[in-house]
């Protein structure tokens, strides 16, 4: 667990029960931002709602590769057979994880094993968050190169032939989608197609209604009102992103490594 990390009653006994099924090696647990009353709280609140419901899919096809510091659990074995955490890396937790997947060990996820964790408080905090994450993500796949497209009958095909590409390519998709969405928008009110956008639309805000209603009875379903505005939330979180991802690229040009933010922590409140 993170040290900014509080768990839920019952939270280890939970995730601790999947481990009566010999095959699961790691469980990852339900990690939720606190409910901290502002904006950036909510922004984050609801991308991990969404985000950790479809967690829920890597475990069925067994490609669940990252296992966040906030929350995991592992079998005693894995350490004895691959190793400790990374020191030198500062997202210990990715590599650690994906050194798990590498090696053909069986990561699920534990809906009902919740924790809370304490979200960005700032923009510049987010930025710098999303940075090290980005940074330390880029490294990882760098490190497991040889996972991309692998065939190896140790590693899920959903993960190598499907997730991590996708990881790999949206990332890079990422620089050019400022750009894309105002093509994209002025084509649509150009050509008097609006009813393509209202469908997607509609499409989106069903997938996040289903993420709050049929996910963890623990998501705060009165967000749920709060979806229209995921749109405009949407572009603080892809400015963070871009930010992050430019920043990546730099420092591995420059084979230089990220640092370890500071942020004005507030705690762990009203969870």
């Amino acid at each position: 667990m993170d040290a900014d990390t509080e768990f839920e009653t019952n939270a280890i006994y939970n995730a601790v029960k999947y481990f009566g099924n010999d095959e699961i090696d790691a469980v990852v647990g339900n990690v939720k931002v606190s409910a901290n009353k502002n904006i950036m709280a909510l922004i984050q609140q609801m991308e991990y709602t969404v985000g950790f419901y479809f967690k829920r899919v890597y475990s069925v096809f067994n490609s669940e590769y990252i296992i966040g510091g906030a929350f995991g659990v592992f079998r005693r074995k894995i350490f004895e057979e691959i190793g400790f955490f990374d020191e030198l890396c500062k997202t210990e937790d990715i590599e650690f994880s994906t050194r798990i997947k590498c090696n053909g060990f069986k990561i699920i996820y534990a809906e009902d094993a919740i924790a809370y964790t304490e979200g960005a408080s700032s923009f510049k905090g987010l930025c710098k968050q999303r940075l090290r994450w980005k940074k330390g993500r880029l490294d990882t796949f760098m490190r497991y190169s040889q996972m991309l497209f692998s065939m190896d009958s140790n590693h899920s095909k959903f993960l190598t032939l499907f997730i991590m590409p996708y990881a790999f390519i949206t990332d890079f998709l990422l620089l050019i989608e400022p750009i894309f969405i105002v093509f994209v928008l002025y084509s649509v009110l150009l050509n008097g197609m609006v009813e393509y956008l209202m469908a997607w639309i509609s499409f989106v805000t069903f997938i996040l209604g289903i993420s709050y209603l049929f996910g963890s009875k623990k998501s705060n379903n009165r967000n749920i009102v709060l979806i229209p505005l995921f749109y405009f939330f949407q572009f603080i979180l892809i400015s963070s992103e871009i930010y992050a991802i430019i920043g990546s690229l730099i420092l591995y040009y420059k084979n230089q490594d990220v640092v370890w933010q500071s942020w004005n922590r507030k705690g762990v409140g009203n969870v």
